[in-house]
């Protein structure tokens, strides 16, 4: 038997040496460090400069801060007159509190490396950092390059795709505990030769796609409807494994004719083919249930060559581990940068080095005593510095260490605690310095009584000791009683004045014996019904259920779980029965419901004149329109145009204003169908059950997205990706986390981590009976019991547990560990003590009712924002600033004009009159027609005097436009083409762009990129723009709009129309004299910022696996009226494509 040695904060000696308390739940850990605290002050003369408390969170830090300097107050409250001693320490204590050492574990290392740099070996003027995504990206970009620009082909191609693109490998550096070891050459021989091998599975894929297309074909069209993922995928297949097969065929061709016996080689595969095989493989797995079609023996040689795809991504990853781990040590170094992460690692390494035993000693001389909060959830580094700095020695059984925590409460293994630094301590202790704190101040005593009997059901326990067949599966952790606390209890009591709920605090909700058809979603859909009708009950007036003396609202509420998704279950089940709720959770705002909402917005105002995306909002809580009332503004044409141009309105508003004002517009629209009363999109979302807690989301998201519009390009289609990026990143940033709005009417939703510390009057655990797959491994078997623990004494007066049917064998799940093997017993002996526990089935009910808010309830409202938005930021086109021109306008359109012929001696398309209405009219025009299709014609006629051109030009126009679209674009590398090939779902026009920049300076640009890439004409054609130097110096943004983008062969192209007269005949159009207009007429500058501007926007995609040099085609400018009916191929046709040098050396000038 083992007693034990109850901890009384205001009794028990404070000795010398090490002594660990252990706190049941709801004991009051944080009251008992006050009074520690407050003993150390008054009892032994200590200053509040010598005390060290030190925790694991910020909040934590900042509550504890703020508890011990009240209750010194309060302590200093109640001392009397003669007590002028006790009064001098607590007034001391008070005045020199600003300087109490009460830090996380990070702060206490910041200042130790702030105060002892020279024994930490780290530089005193260092910076610390909160962000170094910037150093992560350089790893990973130096990893790249070193790796795969000198490796076999095959591997050089895999980079391209999976998690070995530089987005994916950030992702995976941030997840990932980088390991310290050096990169070993011998890996990359090895992958050398595996690089190899997988070339030689692909050639034969390729050849084996030859011979078996026809049966490849046939079997993934079977059951396959039109546009679906297999048809389309094949199509895809099809054309990327031509393009590998004729080289690869005219290889073999060339070695049957030499008879040499060369290895048939492919330089590098591409890459685009290894990802698509992958998600045809997908495809296939569904398709082979159903198919009965033989299965091609392609789709096993392909599965083969995936599976060796990953195998070799997977040991590149490690490579990519160790080179990370070494390098952004370095990097840091030489930056003189450390980040947070940075702090422990550096005080452990200082400690471990031959200046450790002093730094030890100092650190350990400044403090007369330590307290360390939460013992149980250190990590082995900060265990390892603790120990080093406060283990105990002759000289330190002189201080007092305290060690508070729970090893039953230890639920943060993933965030790499080990419970096992605690377990040692204990187990180095006499038993006289291992005290419990067992009284429950947190719970009512009959509460506290029932999770006893609960949690001792197993045999094997003595006098209020029990190891409950080791009930925490290690005998080392004991489960000792709490003990009830009759103080207050009758305020925390539950009370159903009318009868229809039982009195008792422990609810044991179990499903009877499940049939083989109810799979999991089943059980969690008769769960959740019957809890909603529990919750329904418990808010009923009717019934006058009371806490105490006061109404149970929703707030006193709590239903905790394992997970976001089922959260989100939890929240879609009330919703459906108008129980309004909160997720209670540090997931991001980005995850959150609404701000999918706001992606399906901001992509319908990206495109405002796209039907689809329109019905998809208008479908969205923000407007909340059914599928009768579409149809009905589909049918009435008129309610439907006036839907359109509202959305038009919308997307100008958010080009010329900013997303936030376009916002502010919509949330004030009413809206209005046929024959009913209009309401603002506001006052609709707030009348909504659940409308308060979307709206603080709606709201939130607003605010990021008006603050992001201040710090990065407001051009809309950026701030679009960098919406989607958050949404798909897996940082949890603190200010991206859900705001919380002010209802107290909704029940909480929480996980049980982030539960822990926190208490409700009233908590429902649905789905703790749930075992996971990687509950099997007795490590997590063991944390699922802790932290079922915890969810069981998080309840101050009710607690509803549910479980499976519990004939089941459910051995894995933690409640089984209470329950035992053969829990009916057990069961039969909680239902016999009614006092305690209400034991019922879940049945199958209809429920009727729904929540109803209380009559004085009030609900959110919006306020209009009436402040300014500071007029610096002020967007100005680049063009515009360059000519002096105020009025904002298209970055080409005042760019300086030619000289021309006069009017009378034109001719053919050159007779076309001149100016900015000519080129206003064709850019109109050829944004507007289908290239492929000849309709253009109608166009033309309606456009002409639209522009104050006469209908006398409409042939001359249809000329230049036919020729136009006709005219072979061959100058870039690749296979040519005619613009009336192209899609219309390849083609952007008039593509936004903003360039943020200061200091910019042309003729510094100039000499910047000389050095770059010496002789380039680019730069030497700016280090002779003085002229334009002082007017760009100006600018804060660049603005333009880029006539076309298109998308070729999976490479994208900039266009620009030109309708230029140029000086003499049509000699002027000819290729080699265009050089010298580019330059003339500035647009050698134009062109390059476009280019850096679609540069930075294909980087920022999440779609795409970009690169420079694979993705991007080129530049073309047509100068059309040279392109028509008798002129040269190659006249009017200017292109290049700047190299990559070029623009990524604009890319770091032109950032700030």
């Amino acid at each position: 038997m083992i007693t034990p040695l109850i901890f009384e904060p205001e009794q028990t000696p404070l000795e010398f040496g090490e002594t660990l308390i252990e706190a049941n739940a709801g004991t009051g850990k944080t009251f008992t460090l006050c009074k520690i605290v407050e003993r150390l002050v008054l009892d032994h003369g200590i200053p509040i400069e010598r005390i060290l408390a030190v925790t694991f969170t910020n909040s934590a830090a900042q509550e504890l801060k703020e508890r011990i300097r009240k209750n010194l107050i309060d302590a200093k409250g109640k001392l009397h007159p003669e007590q002028i001693r006790e009064r001098n320490l607590l007034s001391r204590a008070l005045g020199n509190f600003d300087d109490a050492r009460i830090y996380t574990l990070h702060a206490f290392c910041k200042r130790l490396l702030s105060e002892f740099s020279f024994e930490c070996g780290v530089r005193p003027d260092s910076e610390l950092i909160t962000d170094q995504s910037q150093i992560l990206k350089q790893v990973v970009q130096d990893f790249r390059r070193s790796f795969f620009s000198d490796t076999a082909p095959f591997i050089a191609a895999l980079s391209m795709t999976g998690k070995l693109t530089e987005n994916e490998l950030e992702k995976y550096f941030e997840d990932k505990d980088l390991i310290r070891d050096p990169m070993k050459e011998t890996k990359k021989t090895s992958l050398e030769t595996e690089g190899k091998e997988n070339l030689a599975l692909f050639i034969s894929l390729v050849k084996k796609w030859d011979q078996e297309k026809k049966g490849i074909q046939e079997f993934l069209l079977h059951g396959a409807k039109n546009g679906s993922k297999p048809r389309n995928a094949f199509d895809q297949l099809d054309r990327l494994f031509r393009q590998e097969l004729e080289p690869l065929s005219f290889q073999e061709d060339q070695q049957a004719e030499s008879s040499k016996g060369n290895e048939v080689q492919i330089k590098i595969p591409n890459f685009q083919l290894i990802k698509l095989i992958r998600q045809v493989l997908r495809e296939e797995i569904k398709i082979k249930e159903s198919s009965t079609i033989a299965r091609p023996e392609f789709f096993d040689s392909a599965l083969h060559f995936s599976n060796r795809c990953e195998n070799l991504e997977r040991e590149i990853l490690l490579l990519f581990e160790e080179f990370a781990a070494i390098e952004l040590t370095r990097l840091k170094s030489s930056l003189n940068l450390r980040t947070f992460d940075d702090l422990q690692q550096l005080v452990a390494d200082g400690l471990d080095s031959d200046q450790g035993s002093a730094l030890a000693e100092k650190v350990f001389l400044q403090y007369d005593a330590a307290l360390v909060d939460e013992f149980q959830d250190t990590d082995p580094l900060q265990f390892e510095i603790l120990r080093k700095l406060f283990s105990p020695n002759s000289q330190k059984l002189s201080k007092r260490i305290f060690y508070i925590g729970d090893p039953k409460q230890s639920i943060y293994k993933f965030r790499g605690a080990d419970l096992n630094n605690y377990l040692d301590i204990k187990a180095s202790l006499n038993s006289s310095s291992i005290h419990s704190l067992i009284t429950n101040y947190r719970t009512h005593p009959s509460l506290v009584e029932a999770t006893n009997s609960f949690l001792t059901l197993c045999k094997n326990q003595e006098d209020g000791m029990s190891d409950c067949n080791h009930l925490f599966y290690d005998k080392r952790i004991f489960f000792i009683k709490s003990r009830g606390n009759e103080l207050n209890a009758e305020d925390k009591k539950f009370e159903c004045s009318s009868g229809d709920l039982s009195a008792a605090p422990f609810n044991l909700r179990y499903l009877p014996q499940i049939h083989q058809s109810e799979n999991l979603e089943v059980v969690e859909e008769r769960i959740l019904k019957d809890m909603a009708g529990e919750i329904l009950s418990l808010l009923d007036l009717e019934k006058k259920t009371t806490i105490g003396t006061k109404r149970i609202k929703g707030s006193d509420i709590a239903v905790l779980c394992r997970n976001n998704k089922e959260a989100d279950l939890i929240q879609t089940k009330f919703s459906q029965h108008q129980i309004p709720s909160v997720l209670l959770a540090t997931r991001s705002i980005f995850k959150t419901l609404e701000a999918k909402h706001f992606k399906y917005l901001m992509e319908a105002l990206l495109n405002p004149f796209d039907v689809k995306n329109i019905k998809k909002v208008l479908v969205l809580p923000l407007f909340g329109l059914k599928a009768n009332d579409i149809h009905e503004l589909i049918k009435e044409s008129k309610l439907w145009d006036a839907w359109a141009n509202k959305f038009f309105e919308w997307s100008e508003l958010w080009k010329k204003k900013g997303f936030s004002f376009a916002l502010q517009n919509i949330l004030k629209e009413e809206f209005r169908l046929r024959k009913r009363e209009g309401k603002a999109v506001t006052e609709k979302i707030l009348s909504e059950i659940g409308g308060e807690r979307r709206m603080t989301n709606y709201l939130h998201l607003g605010e990021i997205l008006y603050q992001t519009e201040q710090d990065i390009s407001s051009f809309p289609r950026n701030l679009y990706l960098w919406f989607v990026q958050q949404m798909e990143s897996s940082l949890n940033q603190e200010e991206s986390h859900a705001r919380l709005e002010s209802d107290e009417e909704s029940v909480k939703i929480l996980t049980i981590h982030k539960s822990k510390g926190l208490e409700f009057p009233i908590t429902f655990l649905p789905f703790s009976w749930k075992t996971h797959t990687q509950d099997k491994e007795i490590g997590n078997q063991q944390e699922n019991m802790r932290l079922l623990y915890v969810s069981l004494t998080r309840a101050s007066s009710r607690l509803y547990l549910y479980l499976r049917n519990p004939n089941n064998q459910f051995s894995k799940n933690p409640i089984s560990r209470c329950l035992s093997l053969d829990p009916i017993p057990h069961l039969e002996i909680l239902k016999s003590n009614s006092d305690f526990f209400d034991l019922r089935q879940v049945l199958d009910q209809s429920l009727t009712n729904s929540y109803s808010k209380p009559s004085n309830h009030s609900p959110l409202k919006p306020v209009d924002f009436n402040g300014t938005i500071p007029s610096g930021r002020i967007s100005s086109s680049f063009s515009n600033k360059v000519k002096g021109i105020e009025k904002e306008k298209d970055l080409d359109e005042n760019l300086p004009q030619r000289k021309v012929v006069p009017l009378n001696a034109r001719i053919g398309p050159h007779s076309f009159p001149a100016g900015t209405k000519a080129g206003n009219f064709f850019h109109e025009v050829f944004e507007n027609i289908d290239f492929a299709q000849k309709g253009f014609k109608e166009v033309i006629r309606r456009l002409l005097p639209v522009h104050g051109l006469h209908q006398a030009n409409i042939e001359i126009a249809e000329e230049i436009v036919y020729s136009t679209l006709q005219t072979t674009l061959d100058k870039h590398r690749g296979e040519s083409f005619q613009l009336s090939e192209l899609s219309q779902n390849d083609r952007i026009e008039e593509l936004e762009f903003h360039l943020l920049s200061s200091d910019f300076d042309l003729e510094e640009l100039g000499h910047f990129l000389d050095q770059v890439e010496p002789g380039n004409p680019f730069a030497t054609y700016l280090k002779g723009k003085k002229s334009l130097s002082s007017l760009v110096a100006e600018l804060k943004f660049f603005k333009g709009f880029i006539d076309l983008t298109f998308k070729h062969n999976d490479k994208y192209f900039i266009l620009d129309w030109k309708s230029n007269l140029l000086e003499g005949d049509q000699d002027a159009f000819a290729f080699e004299n265009l050089f010298e207009e580019m330059k003339e007429a500035d647009y050698l500058l134009q062109y390059h910022l476009y280019t850096l501007a679609i540069h930075r926007f294909l980087s920022q995609s999440s779609s795409l696996d970009y690169d420079y040099d694979l993705c991007f085609g080129g530049v073309y400018y047509l100068f059309i009226r040279g392109m028509c009916k008798g002129s040269k191929p190659d006249d009017g046709i200017f292109f290049d494509r700047p190299s990559k040098a070029i623009i990524q050396a604009m890319d770091r000038f032109l950032t700030i």
